[in-house]
């Protein structure tokens, strides 16, 4: 057998092969299949629930980030904080 009849037939064992195992792994009812795409679509939205608070994270940091910048300009002039009468208080 020449090279291109062993390649062919190395392909089709495997295309077979690939073909068989996807079909076996296919769900077997209506609801393992309803109860996979459930799974699926908690997975979903747990994923996106953690990349939306990751984005939160990042947002507040980088608010924190240049407060601090802002702070520490040099020679900036910050007025005084005004004083608070407390009740009770003279």
């Amino acid at each position: 057998m020449t090279w291109k009849t062993n390649t062919v037939i190395v392909l089709t064992v495997v295309g077979l092969g690939l073909g068989a195992a996807a079909y076996l792994d296919r769900p077997s009812s209506t609801a393992e299949l309803e109860q996979q795409r459930r799974d699926q679509q908690l997975s979903d939205l747990s994923d996106s629930h953690e990349r939306e608070l990751g984005r939160y994270e990042d947002e507040a940091e980088d608010l924190r980030n240049a407060e601090e910048a802002r702070k520490s300009i040099p020679g900036e002039h910050r007025p005084a904080l005004p004083k608070l009468k407390l009740p009770g208080k003279p």
